[in-house]
């Protein structure tokens, strides 16, 4: 979810458009406008802004963004500037005490382009399931959670899948017992659900199997869906009725490293994620979407899929894993096939042995691995050093990888600072203008052809990741750059 829509509602992003917006006309959920992004030669008609969603496309120019892009656009600032000023008039709550932090995560330009002919997924909020509902809900989630804790069975088979009893009590997995050993059966009126009728005129029970519980939380704690994988029978999988559909909220694991959050693995089964959350949550997120057919349509999935530097699609080697990963190809050009060959899914090779915090780093771009090296950027600053403390500044004459003596130069032209720490990885442009800090994206803006060099060079070369991973520091800067060779 973005920063935006954390703080503030839907109507009060349709307020702010209005003020921000040249002649906007409101058209039933969206709100047209000039575009802020061209100048158009007739009345606006092309651009709208959706506050449910907060997404601003113009049809025309086909430039895209938040309100917060819309509102940088309008009154000329950079992108850090138009988001410390929208929130300082708008939304203060979303800065730090001294008014000063952007929490808008960095990304990682795309190497590629999304192709233009796949349609535009669009990103929709996901309805609560109402208040009975929830109650009812969170009593069998409570209920089935000690039973599970209470079955070493069921731990035991848990831990055979790779999620031990720490994980199973920080997802709140449950164990469904039945009553009597068999089926739940409850009124559907007591769930707050609507009556439904069987062929005969019988009203249908709630049928509640017995089962592991995997309950679904969204970023506010709020229980949002109850699926059941079943020890026996069809379906293998069963989602409760009454829980959040039309978008069905996927499963998202945030990283518990910050430094991470470009990093997304993408799978198809809520247990396989844990289990890799457990493995590598300090490396990655996780999204698990419950089927391969599944796309991620509920807002907080469609976000970090939208701001990952790189997905690792790990869904099902089978028939339709391949379908599913045709399209996360044509929709997300960050997308890298690591699925497993030999085995279904990580559980399964879990089983047979497999390390799979290995096989996530195994296919991270090489910056994520090197930063495992460094605690973090000393707290001296490299532009602070003086003249006689750097090492090696100029070329060396010694045979080195043509990428790495390219990453040289580009360092040489142009002050930029590679940061490699336990929470900052970053590939940053330090350049003055007028006795004042450029901002890194007006510095991507103006060198778009030479950042997207730096950027493929430091995240993804492999001689630049050898060099640099053998480097003596954390800060990487012109001034200490060949320090890897001068020890």
């Amino acid at each position: 979810m973005g920063i935006v829509l954390k703080h503030l509602q839907p109507n009060d992003l349709a307020r702010i458009a209005g003020e921000i917006l040249t002649e906007p006309k409101t058209s039933g959920s969206e709100i047209w406008a000039h575009c802020p992004w061209h100048t158009e030669s007739s009345p606006g008609g092309a651009f709208s802004y959706n506050p449910g969603q907060d997404k601003a496309f113009c049809n025309s120019c086909g430039q895209k963004g938040d309100l917060i892009s819309v509102f940088s656009q309008v009154q000329g600032l950079s992108d850090k500037d138009g988001f410390l000023e929208f929130c300082r008039r708008y939304c203060p709550q979303a800065l730090n005490k001294n008014g000063s932090r952007s929490s808008r995560p960095a990304r990682t330009p795309e190497l590629r382009r999304r192709d233009p002919r796949s349609e535009t997924l669009e990103a929709e909020q996901v309805t609560d399931p109402v208040e009975l509902w929830q109650q009812k809900a969170g009593q069998l989630v409570e209920w089935s959670h000690g039973c599970l804790l209470r079955d070493q069975a069921i731990l035991d088979w848990l831990e055979s899948r790779g999620i031990n009893r720490e994980t199973a009590i920080r997802f709140r997995l449950g164990w469904n017992p039945g009553e009597k050993g068999k089926d739940i059966f409850r009124e559907r009126p007591s769930w707050g659900l609507p009556v439904e009728r069987k062929g005969n005129g019988q009203a249908k029970k709630l049928w509640i199997p017995k089962g592991l519980v995997i309950p679904n939380f969204n970023p506010d704690d709020r229980l949002q869906r109850i699926r059941i994988r079943r020890p026996e029978g069809e379906p293998k999988y069963f989602v409760l009725p009454g829980s959040a559909h039309d978008p069905m909220p996927c499963l998202v694991i945030p990283s518990a490293w910050p430094g991470r959050f470009q990093a997304l693995v993408t799978i198809e089964a809520e247990l396989d994620a844990l289990a890799l959350s457990q493995a590598a949550g300090d490396l990655v997120q996780v999204l698990s979407l419950g089927s391969a057919s599944a796309k991620p349509r509920d807002a907080a999935a469609h976000e970090i899929c939208d701001q990952a530097a790189v997905i690792l699609y790990a869904g099902d080697s089978d028939q339709a894993g391949d379908k599913a990963l045709e399209w996360w190809l044509t929709h997300y050009p960050q997308v890298k096939d690591i699925r497993l060959q030999e085995h279904k899914d990580p559980g399964e090779a879990f089983k047979a042995g497999m390390d799979l915090r290995q096989w996530i780093l195994d296919h991270l771009p090489p910056a994520w691995t090197i930063a495992q090296k460094y605690p973090g950027p000393s707290k001296e600053k490299t532009s602070d050093r003086k003249p006689e403390e750097s090492q090696g500044k100029s070329r060396p004459e010694l045979p080195v990888p043509e990428s790495v003596r390219r990453l040289g130069e580009i360092l040489e032209q142009e002050p930029i600072e590679l940061v490699l720490g336990l929470q900052i990885i970053s590939c940053t442009p330090k350049r003055m203008k007028n006795g004042k800090s450029v901002e890194y994206a007006q510095w991507w803006h103006e060198n778009q052809e030479l950042g997207a060099e730096l950027q493929r060079l430091f995240w993804h070369d492999q001689e630049v990741e050898t060099y640099l991973r053998d480097h003596p520091d954390g800060v990487i800067t012109r001034e200490n750059f060949w320090k890897g060779l001068t020890g």
